[in-house]
């Protein structure tokens, strides 16, 4: 996948918060981190999610397996594990499934 195609999960939580779950919200609040976290697991389920190296060179789609009890942290800046597994950090997904998840979630939400 391009590299180019991808927006950073924790961007991509914040712009699916604005756009599903604000008009919930206060106008002029920002989405905490514990909210961010919340969308990206929603997120999880809807859209493949990548893992980008640090230096950002190299893509590589996530597994169920490796996604699996996770628990997201810092505003959905890292999957954090209690199992004993190395945290995954530089989480992505690609634009145009970011659009689709974000339909779902709002046609969800909207009943």
């Amino acid at each position: 996948m391009e590299q180019e195609e991808l927006v950073p999960l924790n961007v991509a939580a914040r712009r699916i918060f604005q756009r599903v779950y604000l008009p919930f919200h206060h106008p002029q609040s920002a989405p905490g981190a514990d909210q961010l976290n919340g969308v990206a697991s929603a997120l999880c389920g809807l859209a493949p999610v990548y893992a980008l190296d640090e230096r950002g060179a190299t893509t590589r789609r996530l597994t169920p397996d490796e996604l699996a009890g996770g628990l997201f942290r810092g505003g959905a800046r890292e999957l954090l594990f209690l199992d004993g597994r190395e945290p995954i950090r530089n989480l992505a997904v690609s634009a145009s499934e970011l659009e689709r998840a974000a339909r779902a979630l709002h046609d969800a939400v909207s009943g």
